[in-house]
């Protein structure tokens, strides 16, 4: 079946959320073409993304023009677009329409940072859904909270499906047999910016550590950014600057061997679409506390299993998820194997066979009939 699939799949830059897909893709003999808009900015390439292209089927394609100029085919794939943040994406979902090529949108839930942006945008993400529901063949959801969003603007359940990032470590860190460890790291591991929502995991830390008495586990802070001056002063008014370690930048070459296991990931974001160092921590055998403002938090953790979610926003609700690690220092170790079990759910492999299948079943569908004369 994956023979006779010919994707095109968009994105704004080389991505290393997605690398792992394509190749799993490949490996299916999947006729896979990848365009991008642009190279990585240098704050992604600081960080380790590649700007490197595979020139047998990435490219990076700025108008199109372009496009059918780099590949002759297009009208014979199924185009999957990331959402219409850009301006090119607006124009190619007109084209394919008109033309009556298959497309299905890809998107995570919009960010609510600003209440107010969000709810005047209401109005254009229905006509968004409008356009989705009448013209588009599916519709994929990062996370269950993208999913719940494309619902409230009209998209009909059977057109969706929920399709995670698949990032993985490069060099997954060996574990070589040990004691038991008598104490946790809680590991964060992000920007140090004020949506990440890192000073109320330091006042949980802390928190946690004061009502059970823990005076052995570190918290280390992974990442740079315009809040780490307060955060560390933040630490020094608690008293817990020993405890609490800025560790700086990690390149992307080096993020596996920062996970530890056993230990503890923590995502405390207010909101985050997905939350890649969430399935990187769960690949390498870490349990997990993230905030339900995360997408991630609602495939890669079973609370209670391998982790625990907790109130976005919430001292009290991060501080109790800590504490429970405090308490029983062997818990992190028992999570972790079972972080490792569920990461294979979401395995490279694992969603490439997820999205042939949902292409295929889009594509059995009816096609929306559009005149071309009309477009929209």
């Amino acid at each position: 079946m994956s023979e006779n699939v010919k994707i095109a799949f968009w994105s704004p830059n080389p991505n290393p959320h997605f690398a792992p897909l394509f190749h799993a893709l490949r490996k299916l003999s999947v006729d896979l073409r990848v365009f991008y808009l642009r190279s990585p900015t240098d704050q992604r390439l600081a960080l380790g993304w590649s700007p490197a292209l595979d020139p047998e089927f990435e490219t990076i394609v700025g108008s199109l023009p372009a496009l059918e100029s780099r590949c002759p085919d297009w009208e014979t794939r199924v185009h999957i677009v990331p959402g219409f943040g850009e301006t090119l994406y607006l124009k190619l979902a007109y084209k394919l329409s008109k033309n009556k090529i298959p497309w299905a949108i890809l998107s995570e839930a919009p960010s609510k940072e600003s209440f107010v942006r969000y709810h005047l945008r209401k109005p254009l993400r229905r006509v968004i859904g409008y356009v989705v529901r009448r013209w588009a063949i599916g519709a994929f959801a990062i996370s269950r909270l993208a999913e719940l969003e494309y619902l409230s603007w009209g998209i009909p359940s059977e057109k969706i499906v929920t399709f995670p990032y698949t990032p993985v470590l490069k060099a997954p860190p060996h574990q070589p047999a040990s004691a038991p460890s008598q104490r946790n790291d809680f590991i964060y591991v992000g920007r140090l910016v004020e949506l990440k929502r890192v000073d109320l995991l330091i006042r949980a830390f802390h928190s946690a550590a004061e009502s059970t008495g823990d005076s052995n586990s570190k918290l280390l802070i992974f990442g740079t950014g315009p809040f780490e001056s307060s955060l560390r002063a933040l630490a020094a008014k608690l008293g817990a600057q020993d405890r609490i370690n800025f560790k700086g930048l990690v390149h992307q070459a080096e993020i596996a061997k920062i996970y530890r296991a056993p230990g503890v990931l923590i995502l405390p974001s207010r909101e985050d679409g997905w939350g890649a160092v969430v399935n990187e921590a769960a690949q390498a055998g870490l349990a997990l506390i993230a905030s339900t403002g995360c997408g991630a938090a609602y495939h890669l953790i079973d609370p209670g299993v391998n982790g625990f979610r907790f109130e976005s926003g919430c001292e009290a609700s991060l501080a109790a998820c800590i504490a429970a690690y405090m308490k029983n220092s062997s818990l992190s170790e028992a999570h972790g194997e079972k972080s490792k079990r569920l990461w294979r759910s979401f395995s490279p492999d694992t969603q490439a066979e997820r999205l042939i299948l949902a292409v295929s079943s889009f594509q059995s569908l009816r096609y929306p009939t559009t005149s071309r004369s009309t477009g929209y």
